[in-house]
């Protein structure tokens, strides 16, 4: 019997309450990662939570400030929770990095 493997895209959602930042985000992501799959968006940090509770993504990108809960209080709630198993992004103002594994991470487990 031959056995076939699926390969599970990446997948993320992207928090930030500036949609041009967002939007700048989304793009490098696409470029530096062409195989994560964005699922979902957020602007703010209760719209964030909503998001990961419901879509359970791999990663979630979070800015640090944002209206209603910050990034940091968001990773935070999430971990308490326990509603997620996979890691955090936290994310400030600086867009210019090279690949991914430059990003500051939280992990929640």
């Amino acid at each position: 019997m031959e056995h076939q493997f699926v390969r599970r895209m990446t997948t993320a959602v992207l928090c930030d309450d500036e949609p041009l930042m967002r939007a700048n985000l989304r793009d490098h992501l696409q470029s530096l990662w062409p195989e994560l799959q964005i699922v979902g968006e957020a602007e703010n940090g209760p719209a964030a939570l909503r998001e990961i509770a419901k879509l359970k993504p791999d990663i979630a990108f979070l800015d640090i400030q944002m209206p209603g809960l910050t990034g940091l209080q968001v990773a935070q709630l999430v971990d308490q929770q326990r509603r997620w198993s996979s890691s955090l992004r936290l994310t400030g103002m600086r867009w210019k990095l090279s690949t991914p594994t430059q990003w500051t991470t939280c992990s929640s487990r």
